[in-house]
């Protein structure tokens, strides 16, 4: 029985081609994978999350679930009792400080003029006595200065509170809008 062997360069060849076919397959295939897509367009959301900017109890929802809305829609209605008691709050707060700053400037108005009468009355009596030697300034002046200084500080402190209880108020009413 003869039994030929195949030559060997003719095997070499048929590993070679089946190495070939091999290498080819897997690099076109796995290319295809590596291969980047790109594309230039815009994206919507088509969920979103919703919080409304002042909290509150929410007594109606106006929306289904998955409804469609437009900007500016109605979502829900808020209680508007809350919003209500803090806007009573800050007007009261604003009559407060307006009353404050009225007593404010009473009370300088009158530390001023008793001052000032004050203050005539003794350069009278001054001058129906002996000519002063110096010139210095009395102490009652400085004490009436110090006085007026304080009714000043007083007043302007009364016009910040109204200030900031007109600026808490105008909060409050933007708030309720």
């Amino acid at each position: 029985m003869n039994h030929k062997r195949p030559p060997i360069p003719a095997i070499v060849i048929l590993v070679l081609l089946i190495a070939l076919s091999a290498y080819f397959i897997v690099t076109q295939t796995s290319g295809a994978d590596e291969t980047a897509l790109t594309a230039s367009g815009a994206i919507e959301a088509t969920q979103v999350n919703v919080a409304p900017e002042i909290s509150g109890k929410v007594t109606d929802v106006l929306v289904e679930e998955g409804q469609p809305v437009s900007t500016n829609d109605p979502l829900l209605r808020l209680d508007p009792s809350l919003l209500s008691a803090q806007r009573a709050v800050a007007s009261a707060a604003v009559d407060s400080a307006n009353t404050a700053l009225a007593s404010a400037q009473l009370k300088y108005a009158q530390t001023l003029e008793t001052a000032l009468a004050a203050q005539a009355a003794q350069r009278s009596k001054e001058w129906q006595a002996s000519a002063p030697s110096e010139f210095d300034q009395p102490n009652w002046y400085i004490e009436q200065e110090q006085q007026i200084a304080a009714a000043q500080v007083e007043l302007d402190a009364a016009q910040s509170a109204i200030d900031d209880a007109n600026a808490n108020l105008e909060k409050v009413i933007t708030d309720l809008k």
